[in-house]
């Protein structure tokens, strides 16, 4: 976590209150009313205890508005990249505010509560050709439902007449299936069919679909699975068939035998697109996988086991079993939920509903209908290479809040807009949806430009970062860029040095030797050399004298610390242990001190922090020496009686 961010944190703790017409104080002029400060001061009250009176927060809160100030008056928030960042955190801030709150909920629960079902349905699909007529294509959708109705088997009617290329092989028969695995309005008619019964046909992009459900049951989950295949080309010889199995069952008794699963599978899996991961596939959920693999996969009672060797229309396998992810509460499944609304086509849902409640809010009207030979967009545009011609009228397309959106501003939108294009079935279908974009993307953009106005807490909410980000700049120009300076922190050091001392401090040194059968002689050593003799001298005599090679060093601790605590309980400052590795330590207190002088580098920490706090008190007198700062004493009053 950064700097960055936990100043905005900071900022964010202060809040911004509703605005009021009487200021409580104003720097060079500029007010800051009661009930903004009001706010902050019970804000911080509920979240943190505030212990400040009043008062005292009030001198907190003129210091956190003069850094702001000045902030402002250095132009930080003119720079590029402050403007920028800012914008994205705006943008950011905005989202909650350009969608349909109640929808999204909706959205929400409905996908929560499919998660928990899985539906095993058939369908048969209609599908619709560009520029196609679709009353055609669901005229067709109906009778295929109507021949069903009247008695004739689901896959009979499937294999004569649907469009999935699937059918072939499947007789339209899906499997069980759960939320977000089908394009959502196939997937609301899966879930709202009774079982047994068909569904009216259903528009998607692929088509019309008619839906027959066969079964609903508790969602198994999903499954992290691994497997090695032995493959079976189609059409393989019974001889082929055989090797294969042959080859998977060695497979099968070298992993029961404890071989690695992902090495086995690296080394002999005959699937390519998962060998090189050790078999592994993606997380899955009921069916997203053949069927045969799935069956076994979900049969496998814990994480790690292995199964026996099956075949499938591709080969042999042997699958293993990672992990096992069943749906939790809504709370745990909510990140994900909504990550995958946001992908969704559901989404649709909400953002329409809310396009439809501004243009209530804003008296949207369309004057009249759009002409496209007047507008002159020709097959260029999927080229990207179109032009607004020279308009010999401008004629309203359509007004909203008194505003009036003319065709000009229309082809210029289809101008900027055209790269993505490509390849509509015609100019007019491209227009149209070209036309409905436009409508959309300049009602967002009113929406937004209006938020402050019409959401209070977005406007302040936006003003909390916007003033966070400026004092994040300004800190870090006036204090903490500052104190890194290594030349002033030497010279806070000499002036302040003698306040940074070592309470308690013991001295001492430590001699290693690889031998432990050698510890009673070093330690002998220890005793009587270790005060007069430097770490390497030690070094030196020790290694000499035990005839094997010896590490010697001098060093300081805290009473406390471990390496000196043996030490410390013997009467001549004595202590030797054994290492893991077997090697043998001797330690020998040298002395001990009281309040000892800290180096800069031992509490270049704390001098830190400390040359940060007398920058900030300088930069702050200085602020209030060049700055006016008025108080409105009677307001002040006021509110000190009504808070304390």
């Amino acid at each position: 976590m950064n700097k960055r961010f936990n100043i905005l944190l900071a900022v964010l703790a202060l809040g911004c209150g509703g605005l009021s017409a009487q200021t409580l104080f104003s720097i060079d002029g500029q007010p800051t009313t009661v009930d903004e400060f009001k706010a902050v001061y019970l804000k911080n009250s509920a979240a943190q205890g505030l212990r400040e009176t009043v008062a005292d927060y009030l001198d907190l809160y003129i210091n956190f508005k003069l850094k702001v100030h000045d902030a402002k008056l250095l132009r930080l928030d003119t720079a590029q990249a402050f403007r920028a960042e800012f914008s994205g955190y705006a943008e950011q801030l905005a989202q909650p505010y350009l969608s349909d709150v109640e929808v999204n909920q909706a959205l929400i629960d409905e996908a929560y509560e499919r998660l928990g079902k899985e539906v095993d349905a058939s369908h048969i699909l209609i599908s619709i050709p560009p520029s196609g007529d679709t009353l055609k294509a669901y005229t067709r959708a109906m009778e295929a439902r109507q021949r069903v109705l009247k008695g004739e088997a689901f896959e009979k009617v499937a294999l004569e007449t649907s469009n999935d290329p699937s059918v072939s092989r499947n007789s339209g028969r899906l499997g069980y299936f759960t939320a977000f695995q089908m394009v959502y309005p196939f997937e609301c008619a899966a879930y709202t069919t009774p079982v047994g019964e068909l569904s009216k046909p259903v528009r998607t992009q692929f088509g019309y679909h008619v839906v027959k459900v066969h079964d609903v049951r508790p969602s198994r989950g999903r499954v992290k699975i691994a497997h090695i295949m032995m493959r079976t080309p189609q059409g393989a010889s019974p001889q082929a068939i055989e090797a294969a199995r042959r080859r998977i069952v060695d497979v099968h008794a070298r992993l029961q035998q404890g071989a690695d699963f992902a090495e086995l599978a690296r080394a002999e899996s005959e699937d390519p697109s998962t060998a090189a991961s050790g078999g592994e596939f993606p997380w899955i959920g009921s069916g997203q996988i053949i069927p045969q693999i799935e069956q076994v996969a979900f049969a496998m009672p814990s994480k790690g086991s292995i199964s026996g060797p099956f075949q499938s229309p591709f080969g042999w396998h042997v699958l293993k079993l990672i992990d096992r992810h069943t749906l939790g509460s809504k709370e745990v499944e909510l990140p994900d939920i909504k990550a995958k609304i946001a992908r969704d086509s559901r989404s649709r849902k909400s953002f329409d509903t809310f396009i439809a409640k501004l243009k209530a809010e804003y008296r949207f009207s369309e004057r009249q209908p759009l002409r496209l030979a007047e507008l002159g967009v020709d097959t260029s545009v999927f080229r990207g290479q179109w032009s607004p011609p020279a308009y010999s009228s401008n004629p309203v397309l359509f007004s909203m809040a008194g505003t009036e959106f003319r065709m000009q501003r229309l082809a210029s939108y289809i101008a900027g807009h055209q790269q993505s294009a490509g390849k509509a079935a015609n100019v007019a279908e491209y227009v149209r949806s070209a036309y409905q974009s436009w409508v959309n993307y300049e009602i967002l953009t009113y929406e937004r430009q209006h938020l402050t106005d019409k959401y209070p807490s977005y406007k302040y909410l936006v003003q909390e970062y916007y003033e966070g980000m400026l004092l994040f700049e300004v800190s870090n120009l006036k204090v903490w860029g500052r104190s890194a300076d290594s030349t002033l922190l030497a010279d806070f050091y000499q002036r302040n040095g003698n306040r940074y001392t070592w309470k308690h401090r013991v001295h001492y040194a430590t001699c290693t030797v690889a031998d432990a059968t050698k510890l009673p002689k070093l330690k002998k050593l220890m005793g009587t050399r270790a005060l007069r003799l430097s770490a390497r001298e030690l070094s030196d005599e020790a290694s000499r004298k035990l005839k094997t090679p010896c590490t010697c060093t001098r060093a300081a601790a805290l009473p406390d610390a471990p390496e000196v605590a043996l030490a410390l309980q013997d009467a001549k400052g004595l202590s030797e242990h054994r290492a893991d590795d077997g090697a043998g330590i001797a330690t020998r207190i040298l002395r001990t001190t009281q309040n000892e002088p800290k180096s800069l580098s031992e509490c270049r920490g704390e001098l830190t922090a400390d040359l940060q706090q007398e920058l900030e008190r300088q930069w702050l007198d200085e602020l209030r020496q060049h700055h006016s700062v008025e108080v409105n004493q009677q307001a002040l009053n006021a509110l000190k009686a009504e808070l304390q």
